[in-house]
């Protein structure tokens, strides 16, 4: 939101100029909404299951946030009224997000960004079953070179890639290259499938901290050593997920 209007009047207070949280004034839109049909499906698909904050065109008074595009065509999330300091912009329910793992593996059955893409792929992506209940979702993801497909150094050669001239960048690219191979070769798929569910994946996706049985018990009651201080818990595992419409927010494809 955003709004090119100027007040002569003295401003009084963080929230008198019409703009920003707590703005007292309509806003002023900077974004064309994204009417396409898949993305009015992901929205009713998500409604449907209970989101909340979604905007829509069926008169609903709650709408805060929506998809659109700016001016030079970058898709993302746009909120549609202004807003309030801590104020929630939208609910996705936790049963409406893709586990890329097995959660009770605390993330070990994907230990890399690559595994993440590759369960996506054979979970999700190539699962007729599952295509078809996730389909409003997965219609809206960016096809390989579409408009909206923006190619990472993941897809770049290793002499384009040395063109970078950042070291740590040009490394980090070579090992996920290096761990797409592999991969693909333990599971049975194309390096360009791969390349491209990993991307999606790792542009899009959140991690989320899990604690196992024996961490949640041991939270029952603090353990201390012999000088009073509470011994260090083990660091949590964490989950890769995909969440529909929320991967949205500040991405252009």
């Amino acid at each position: 939101l955003a709004s090119t209007k100027k007040s002569n009047k003295k401003k009084t207070g963080g929230s008198s100029g019409g703009v920003g949280f707590g703005a007292t004034k309509q806003p002023t839109f900077v974004h064309t909404p994204d009417t396409s049909e898949s993305t009015q499906r992901l929205v009713q698909f998500l409604q449907r299951n209970k989101a909340r904050g979604l905007a829509d065109d069926n008169g609903n008074s709650n709408k805060v946030v929506e998809i659109g595009f700016l001016p030079n065509g970058v898709r993302g999330l746009f909120c549609t009224t202004n807003l309030k300091k801590g104020q929630i912009v939208c609910q996705i329910p936790s049963d409406m997000a893709l586990a890329l793992s097995d959660p009770s593996k605390n993330g070990q059955d994907a230990p890399t960004v690559a595994h993440g893409g590759a369960n996506f792929w054979e979970m999700y992506y190539h699962n007729e079953q599952a295509r078809s209940l996730w389909s409003p979702y997965l219609d809206t993801l960016p096809k390989q070179g579409s408009e909206q497909f923006d190619p990472t150094p993941d897809f770049f050669c290793d002499d384009d890639l040395d063109l970078l001239e950042f070291p740590r960048l040009v490394q980090k690219a070579k090992e996920r290259k290096e761990q797409i191979a592999q991969v693909a070769a333990e599971r049975g798929m194309s390096v360009e499938d791969l390349q491209f569910a990993t991307w999606l994946v790792s542009s899009r996706a959140f991690q989320l901290s899990l604690s196992s049985a024996e961490e949640e018990k041991d939270n029952e009651m603090p353990q201390y050593d012999e000088r009073g201080q509470v011994i260090t818990k083990a660091q949590k595992k964490t989950i890769r997920v995909m969440v529909p419409f929320i991967d949205m927010a500040n991405h252009s494809s």
